[in-house]
């Protein structure tokens, strides 16, 4: 058997914006999405994961140009590189390792937000499940 491999280099790019938090805005929630060409593999996660991310985004400035801050500062990350074993977030993670450490207290992944029916199946770390369990609730009574 012979394997042969070709070394590649390419440019990726992670989005990053924020909203400043009025509170407390040394605290961080990150919603993270990804960005890559939705005509490759993957394509309709990624269009789902942007679509969600965009109408969250803009359902939030709305409220924002109307005067409501949120009181932690929100992080909105569009990861680039997910096809090479999610490069992007990895790096920048890496990049701010210290920060994130000190200063995150959330992160919201929207990676693959729409799949299978109308059920809802969030996943949270042991001290969300509370939260957790509020909103299955509340989508069971719609």
């Amino acid at each position: 058997m012979q394997v042969q491999t070709v070394t590649q280099f390419k440019t990726v790019t992670n989005v990053v914006g924020r909203v400043k938090g009025l509170t407390s805005p040394d605290r961080y929630v990150l919603v993270g999405s990804r960005h890559h060409t939705a005509f490759g593999p993957g394509g309709q996660a990624w269009g789902s994961s942007t679509a969600v991310a965009t109408a969250f985004i803009r359902a939030l400035m709305l409220s924002v140009s109307r005067g409501w801050r949120p009181a932690r500062t929100i992080v909105f990350c569009s990861w680039g590189g997910t096809d090479f074993g999610n490069i992007g977030s990895y790096e920048w993670g890496e990049d701010f390792k210290k920060v994130l450490q000190k200063n995150a207290v959330a992160y919201i992944s929207l990676h693959s937000p729409v799949r299978g029916n109308s059920s809802l199946r969030p996943v949270a770390s042991p001290s969300l499940q509370q939260l957790v369990a509020e909103v299955r609730g509340a989508s069971h009574a719609v």
